[in-house]
């Protein structure tokens, strides 16, 4: 199948929208899935939809056959097995789905733990003794951010600077490193560098 990149209302998928490979035509669609990932048009929102789904699944499977052991195995877990965390990376952080991620991982933690629904979010992350899930999100993309800082490949490298240290913040990558140092009160340049045990100065919730 054949897919096409841009935006949403972009015109340049009907002009390539008849392709043909030894006589057949291809498919033209806006996204799918490659190696667990979801690539193509609005691939932030997709990927992070089709985590959270299959998200909940899991979080209906361990309540299911580990619902009676003791809240703190069950969250350790929901965090190995439910936190929908795999190529989230790459997602565009500024994105109004990472309040979506936020709020459902809240309710799928008090779900699991069988806490009443008007439980506040600060209670229930005392209770799990961990920091908001759209912190882990930020923390994950700063892991991420140096090791591409740290690495030798020279396709790599270049990548590093170009959505990096000199992006404006026209890639996911670009764009999470903007509000990463806008969070965390640091030059672009020096997101690599900022500690996981450090806090952001700047909560979005």
């Amino acid at each position: 199948m054949l897919i096409c990149f841009g935006r949403s209302d972009s015109i340049s998928c009907v002009r390539v929208a008849h392709v043909e490979f030894n006589g057949s035509v291809i498919e033209l669609v806006k996204h799918d899935n490659h190696l667990g990932d979801v690539t193509g048009q609005n691939c932030s929102a997709n990927q992070i939809q089709d985590r959270l789904s299959a998200s909940d699944s899991k979080v209906n499977m361990v309540k299911c056959h580990f619902g009676h052991i003791d809240c703190d195995c069950l969250y350790q877990i929901f965090q190995t097995l439910c936190m929908p965390l795999y190529g989230s990376q790459l997602w565009v952080h500024d994105d109004a789905n990472i309040d979506t991620f936020d709020v459902t991982c809240r309710k799928a933690i008090g779900r699991l733990l069988n806490l009443p629904t008007t439980t506040h979010c600060n209670i229930l992350l005392s209770i799990c003794a961990d920091i908001p899930p759209n912190i882990q999100l930020y923390k994950r993309a700063i892991s991420f951010v140096n090791g591409l800082s740290k690495s030798t490949n020279v396709i790599i490298s270049l990548c590093y600077r170009l959505a990096v240290v000199n992006g404006s913040g026209s890639s996911s990558v670009g764009n999470s490193t903007s509000i990463l140092s806008r969070m965390w009160c640091v030059p672009r340049s020096y997101v690599c560098s900022i500690s996981k045990h450090t806090q952001p100065y700047i909560y979005t919730h």
